[in-house]
């Protein structure tokens, strides 16, 4: 969860609000609104390729923290056993909420 937030708040360089809803016995949905919210480029893509999430974190050692958040969260996830998945946006300017749920 903690890792999600961090991912959260750098995916809102303008500020804005995160929203956590939900059981988190069950399932925890993260929104992320505000001017420029968006999730990072490529994250979908580490959510369901755990190869390119590695190779993402290949970077040199001036990598940025909020390069390396994006497939560092989805790797800690999936290696506790979580489910994270990206959600389809409700609007086409708000980035897709993404779902937090035990394995």
């Amino acid at each position: 969860m903690l890792n999600l937030l961090l991912l959260a708040a750098e995916s809102l360089p303008a500020g804005g609000t995160i929203v956590l809803a939900g059981d988190p016995r069950r399932e925890v949905q993260v929104s992320i609104l505000g001017l420029r919210a968006a999730w990072p480029a490529g994250l979908a893509a580490y959510l369901v390729d755990e190869e390119r999430a590695w190779a993402a974190l290949g970077g040199d050692s001036s990598t940025a923290l909020r390069v390396v958040q994006a497939p560092l969260t989805a790797l800690v996830a999936r290696t506790c056993g979580l489910r994270l998945s990206m959600l389809m946006a409700r609007e086409a300017e708000a980035a897709p909420p993404l779902v937090f749920a035990p394995g």
